[in-house]
This record gives C-alpha cells, sequence and structure tokens, in this order.
C-alpha cells in the first residue's frame, strides 16, 4: 500500500522514513523535477521513439539486487507540476514508466504539506485515491529520545520538549515575519553558532518563536554564567600558584 505523510514543514516527515529506510532509500524531490526526470530522455530508434531509464529505477534496482527492502520516496508530492504529476500518476498507478518498471520490493512513499501552505498540481484526485493518507504530527517524547541520543549536550531542550515547556510545534507570524518552532528549527538551534553575519543568541531569535527562543537564550545565559565562574575560578588558581 502506497502511503503519504502529510504535515506541517519541518515536523520530521523525511527524516522518519530515511530512518526507516536507510541505504535502501532513493529520494526524488518532485517540487524541482521536468517530465523527463521521471520518465526518461526520448530518443530514437529507428523509427521507434524510447526513452532512456530514469536515474532513480536504476538507482532502486542496485539497491534491490543487494537484497535491501527498499523505497522510492516523494518529497514535496503536492509542488509537483501538471506534467510531472501526470507522469508520477502512470509510474505510481502500474509501478512502470515506459519500459522501466520498479522492483517488486519497493514501497512507494510520499510527503505532502497541508493545503494552506500551498503547492502545485501534485494531488489531483486519482492520485489522492492511490494513497492512504497519514496525517503526520511530531512525538514530543519521542523527539526528545532521539535529541538526547544525537546531541547529548542539549538534555535540557530535550527535556523542556517532553515536559512540553517547550512545544514542538508551534508558528507566529506572517510572510517573512513568520517564526516556527518544529523539530527542524529546534535542531537548526542547537547546532546555531556565531558568525561575522550574527550572534548565536541573534540567529536562535530568527528561527523560533519568541517563546521558544527566550528559554534558548536563557540557556545561552546559563552557560555563559557557568563559562566565566570556571574561568574565574582557573584564573584564581593560576594567581595562588
Amino acid at each position: 500500500m502506497n502511503l503519504m505523510l502529510v504535515g506541517m514543514p519541518g515536523i520530521g516527515k523525511t527524516a522518519i522514513v530515511e530512518s526507516i529506510f536507510g541505504d535502501g532509500l532513493v529520494k526524488i524531490l518532485v517540487s524541482t523535477m521536468l517530465e523527463e526526470d521521471v520518465g526518461g530522455l526520448p530518443y530514437r530508434e529507428g523509427s521507434v521513439e524510447r526513452r532512456t531509464q530514469p536515474k532513480f529505477i536504476r538507482e532502486l534496482h542496485e539497491k534491490s539486487e543487494r537484497n535491501e527492502k527498499t523505497c522510492l520516496f516523494l518529497d514535496e508530492l503536492d509542488k509537483a507540476r501538471q506534467e510531472v504529476a501526470d507522469t508520477l500518476l502512470t509510474l505510481i498507478q502500474s509501478r512502470r514508466i515506459n519500459e522501466w518498471h520498479l522492483p517488486d520490493n519497493c514501497q512507494i512513499i510520499a510527503a505532502a504539506n497541508p493545503p494552506e501552505f500551498g503547492g502545485g498540481n501534485g494531488i489531483s484526485e486519482p492520485m489522492h485515491s492511490r494513497f492512504s493518507i497519514i496525517n503526520w504530527l511530531p512525538d514530543p517524547v519521542k523527539w526528545a529520545e532521539w535529541c538526547v541520543g544525537k546531541y547529548p549536550h542539549a538534555v535540557d531542550i530535550a527535556e523542556a520538549v517532553r515536559l512540553g515547556q517547550i512545544p514542538i510545534y508551534d508558528r507566529v507570524g506572517n510572510g517573512l515575519d513568520t517564526r516556527t518552532t518544529c523539530p527542524r528549527t529546534l535542531e537548526m538551534a542547537i547546532l546555531a553558532e556565531d558568525c561575522p553575519l550574527a550572534t548565536r543568541v541573534d540567529k536562535i531569535k530568527g528561527l523560533l518563536t519568541p517563546q521558544t527562543a527566550s528559554y534558548f537564550v536563557e540557556q545561552s545565559d546559563a552557560e555563559k554564567q557557568a563559562r566565566q565562574i570556571i574561568s574565574h575560578q582557573r584564573l584564581g588558581e593560576v594567581l595562588r600558584l
């Protein structure tokens, strides 16, 4: 059964599919594709018109031959151009395009944003009917467990998310004034560092909603104070020597 994960940008739709399938995943960013990327480049062989093998189908067969469970991941399907969506519909309903077919062990999974976030012509009625639609919501507890495993130094942030002190998803503002707290921006804030153009705090304020950014800033101030205390302690030790 084909699955479509529908949810706000940045909540981990792509990340969860990548974590499940690993090296067996072939991801295509549908919003950037042309029809030839899906159907292959046309060429003539005598009087017969043929199509080259699409790159993603070749990659899937290479992975399948290594006995891997494979997945064709159609990211941002809702933003597909009309001609791309039409060709993908043929692929999804028949599991083949022209003379090329998907491996038997290949799962088809798509990701899409809700309609209010705009898009192209990717999700027509026929396309919609060929997927089981999963409304994807991030889990604060699971995200916190993942965060501690990947970023042990951010245990305070992970615990705040787990306890609901930091929302796993929040959005305020409009246009370029929009600030979003979500798994993607939380990870970016954890990784933020000073640079010639902006301090770590400025970067965090530009990423997250004000409420969440203030929590990170408080953490930064606490870390700064702790470093100052340690620095003063070491200076005192040097002076005593």
